[in-house]
C-alpha cells in the first residue's frame, strides 16, 4: 500500500510515507560495515557546508514490495538480495541501507541535530547466476528526506534518489568474494558515498 502511494504520484505522497517512519521499529545499525574507501564531499568551502549531528536514521522497506529468491539473470521483483543467508529480505535490506547511511554520516556529529528518513522503493541486487557470469547492475531506488530532530521541520524535501551502479562479474566477482570484498561491502560503500555527498550540498536544504 505504501509503495502504491509513493508511485502515484511519487513525490507528493512520499512525504506522508516518510513521516510515518517515526512509528516504525528501529533496525540495529551495523556500524562495523564501514566503507573501505570514502570519497570527499563536493568541493565547497568548509564554512559553507551544512553542519549536522545525525540523531537518527529511519529506514522503511514496505512489505508490499515483491521479493524474489529466483536465481535467474534478472528476476521480476522489487527486492532481489542473495548477499545474506536466506531469511527476512525486508529486514536484511533495511539493515544494509541503514549501515551504509550510518557509515557515510558517522563523522557528522556536530551542528544541527537531524533525522534522516528513508523509504526503499527498489533494492534489486544481482543474483549469483548473474554475478558470477555476465554481471549487471545493483538497482537501488528510495525516497529520502531530512528533518530537524527537535521540531520535525522539513530541511530536505522528500525526493527520489537512484543509487544504481554496476556489479562485478565472473572472475572479478569470484576474486573479490575470496578476498572479503563482498557484494554487501561494495553496496554499503556505495551507499555511504552517496549519502555523504547528498548531505554535503547546501542547495539541497530549506530553512537552514
Amino acid at each position: 500500500m505504501i509503495l502504491a502511494a509513493l508511485r502515484n504520484p511519487r513525490i507528493v505522497l512520499a512525504l506522508g510515507a516518510v513521516l510515518s517512519l517515526s512509528a516504525c521499529a528501529q533496525e540495529s545499525v551495523t556500524r562495523g560495515l564501514m566503507s573501505e574507501t570514502m570519497i570527499e564531499p563536493p568541493s565547497v568551502a568548509a564554512s559553507a557546508l551544512p553542519r549536522f549531528d545525525i540523531a537518527q536514521i529511519n529506514v522503511q522497506v514496505p512489505r508490499s514490495l515483491k521479493v524474489s529468491e529466483k536465481n535467474t539473470y534478472k528476476p521480476v521483483a522489487d527486492i532481489v538480495w542473495h548477499g545474506d543467508p536466506l531469511g527476512d529480505r525486508y529486514e536484511q535490506v533495511a539493515a544494509l541501507v541503514k549501515a551504509g547511511f550510518a557509515a557515510g554520516t558517522h563523522a557528522m556529529n556536530s551542528g544541527r541535530a537531524v533525522v534522516i528518513d528513508v523509504v526503499v522503493q527498489r533494492f534489486h541486487a544481482v543474483t549469483p547466476k548473474t554475478y558470477y557470469t555476465v554481471g549487471g547492475w545493483h538497482e537501488i531506488e528510495l525516497v529520502m528526506m531530512v528533518r530537524d530532530a527537535r521540531t520535525g521541520a522539513e530541511l530536505m524535501a522528500p525526493h527520489p534518489v537512484s543509487l544504481n551502479f554496476r556489479s562485478l562479474k565472473g572472475a572479478d566477482a569470484a576474486n573479490a568474494e575470496a578476498t572479503g570484498r563482498t557484494q554487501k561491502l561494495r553496496i554499503v560503500d556505495h551507499l555511504a558515498r552517496a549519502i555523504r555527498a547528498e548531505m554535503s550540498v547546501p542547495a539541497n536544504y530549506s530553512g537552514f
